[in-house]
């Protein structure tokens, strides 16, 4: 082979060379339109791969000249972002920098499913996977129905397994015999002799107070205080502070006493339902301690289990109005003020039974009972305290409910029996609708309360339980 033939074979390997080396850089960099200008020679253009799919633009600048190159071009995005900003790469002798945006096909920050990615460009960008039925929490999908780290929400925690995007655990043990209340820290209950409480997060139960009678309590706890009636001491009214200490009895003063019922406390007074030798009393004495005093007082055939509420200028409770010839009673919410007074009667509803005020709303659970005799129903009423608008039937069950009622300004929460043995706890709109069984199928459900995020109640064997979200 001659020397020239041996050039021309090199000189045609190195045209070859040449050739899909320009190939393979107009393949990498996009689509590009536009002129160079200047003496420099230019960068390439182009999406940074992670950033969000999109149409990017921008200007090189060459090492000894200026040039401009428009392109675009698409790249992988990253679920959750929306849009933003991002530098190129280096070109041959300058830096490719601009800004990108688009659609990430209905992802967006703090959603984890939607149906496909798109971008402007002349090469899309892979589809980007949804994630039907999560949610983002911090920036990572998860199934709030099954997540124990994110159970109904997220940094909802949960010690046990999270069932349907709820958290069921136990607190502590309580009396089935007493009420329970709730605020922002604790839970307060009694178990045998103490008063107790324990963390709205678990932990372990601290007793506030020994000896605090034989008979059922009700509870009521303020800023700095728990309130409870001892009906195993004729009717006294008991404080201890939530912090533990000496226990301070309200109600000194020489009142014919029998037992005490319901119990409300307000930033001034303690309140509870009184019976004793003249009928059932309403009675209060400050918070701090002093004279104890008597706002209202009716017929002990007129009592109907006398629960008690306050809103802070009345309180509130149910009466049966009976006539002496043994004819039908009359049920009807009756009202007194803080501050003494003529007694009112705020609504008419039949059968009321136990009672809660939330919002400016007052709900009970009242029995309505057909004149042919048949079964009767439970109902949920809202009756508003302000404005003179008439009660509300919010939801009804038929056959009996255990009694025990709960309120929020979203919600109401009740007990109904699901079977002949068994109860659920059932929440339902302040609006009405439909009821929703949070808990179903259990032996005992008594006394119920809630918080901003939970709902406290004690169940079978005095278990102390916890339900969140509520």
């Amino acid at each position: 082979m001659t020397i020239r033939s041996t050039l021309r074979i090199a000189w045609a390997q190195l045209w070859t060379v040449l050739l899909l080396a320009a190939s393979m850089s107009e393949a990498c960099g996009g689509r590009e339109d536009g002129a160079n200008a200047g003496t420099g020679s230019g960068g390439s253009s182009g999406a940074t791969p992670g950033s969000v799919l999109g149409t990017a633009t921008g200007t090189t600048a060459g090492a000894s000249g200026s040039a401009s190159v428009a392109g675009t071009s698409s790249g992988m995005a990253a679920i959750g972002n929306g849009s933003g900003t991002a530098s190129g790469s280096t070109g041959s002798t300058g830096i490719v920098s601009g800004s990108t945006g688009g659609t990430t096909g209905g992802l967006d920050a703090g959603a984890c499913s939607g149906t496909s990615s798109s971008a402007s460009g002349s090469d899309a960008g892979p589809v980007v996977p949804s994630y039907p039925g999560q949610t983002s929490c911090d920036g990572v999908c998860v199934n709030e129905q099954t997540d124990s780290n994110n159970c109904g929400g997220c940094g909802l925690t949960c010690s046990v397994p999270c069932v349907a995007g709820r958290c069921t655990i136990q607190l502590g043990s309580a009396s089935i015999y007493d009420g329970i209340a709730v605020d922002d820290t604790s839970v307060y209950y009694r178990h045998l002799a103490n008063m107790m409480k324990v963390s709205v997060n678990g932990g372990a139960p601290i007793v506030l107070a020994t000896g605090a009678g034989g008979g059922p309590a009700n509870l009521a706890v303020d800023a700095t205080s728990l309130y409870w009636t001892d009906e195993g001491s004729a009717g006294t009214v008991r404080k201890v502070s939530i912090e533990g200490g000496p226990v301070v009895t309200l109600n000194t003063e020489s009142v014919p006493t029998t037992y005490s019922f319901g119990l409300a406390v307000d930033n001034a007074n303690v309140y509870w339902s009184n019976l004793g030798g003249n009928g059932i009393s309403i009675m209060k004495v400050p918070v701090g301690g002093g004279a104890v005093a008597t706002l209202a007082t009716v017929r002990v055939s007129e009592g109907f289990g006398f629960p008690i509420a306050t809103d802070g200028k009345a309180v509130y409770w149910p009466i049966d109005t009976c006539p002496s010839d043994g004819g039908g009673c009359a049920s009807a919410l009756q009202s007194v003020p803080v501050d003494g007074g003529a007694m009112a009667t705020l609504a008419s509803v039949a059968g009321v039974g136990p009672l809660v005020i939330a919002s400016a709303n007052l709900y009970c659970m009242a029995t309505e009972c057909p004149a042919d005799g048949g079964v009767c129903d439970v109902a949920i009423v809202k009756v508003p305290l302000d404005d003179g608008t008439p009660p509300t039937r919010l939801a009804g069950t038929t056959g009996a409910a255990p009694g025990y009622i709960a309120a929020d300004g979203a919600s109401v929460y009740y007990v109904v029996q699901d079977s002949g043995t068994t109860y659920a706890l059932m929440k339902v709109s302040v609006g009405g609708g439909t009821p929703v069984a949070l808990v179903s199928g259990q032996p005992i459900i008594a006394h119920i309360t809630v918080d901003a995020t939970s709902v406290y109640w004690v169940g079978s064997a005095g278990a102390l339980m916890k339900l969140a979200p509520k």
